[in-house]
């Protein structure tokens, strides 16, 4: 089943979540969001071993459901609700636009490295 709101820009549930966490007193999250050290990660693109927090998506679908009715908010609602997006620490992740090839060339690097260093690495899903 595909989100039926249209695609939010990269990035765009990051102010909202600071926004909704801090309306329902759940400051550590809000500033976690805040200084990027979590972020939410598109469940189906998830590549190396990036801590996931699943139990954090309520929270965040409540926090969002306090804020004016948008469809940006209602796109990361559906999503965190539908398992399209998790929670996730940003170490060990990396985050990029899709369509930005000098970004995708980059991970594509990073992970080449990774896959050099480490004698069994793995792909969580």
């Amino acid at each position: 089943m595909n989100n039926p709101f249209p695609k939010a820009n990269p990035g765009a549930y990051k102010s909202l979540l600071v926004e909704g966490l801090e309306n329902i007193n759940n400051q550590t999250e809000a500033n976690e969001f805040d200084n990027g050290s979590m972020k939410l990660a598109i469940v189906s693109s998830i590549t190396g071993s990036p801590r996931l927090f699943p139990e954090l998506n309520e929270t965040c679908v409540k926090a969002l459901k306090t804020l004016d009715e948008t469809d940006t908010r209602n796109y990361y609602i559906w999503g965190l609700e539908n398992k399209q997006f998790v929670v996730a620490s940003s170490n060990g992740a990396y985050v990029y636009h899709q369509d930005d090839k000098e970004a995708v060339a980059h991970v594509d690097a990073m992970l080449k490295a990774e896959s050099e260093e480490i004698i069994a690495p793995y792909f969580q899903q």
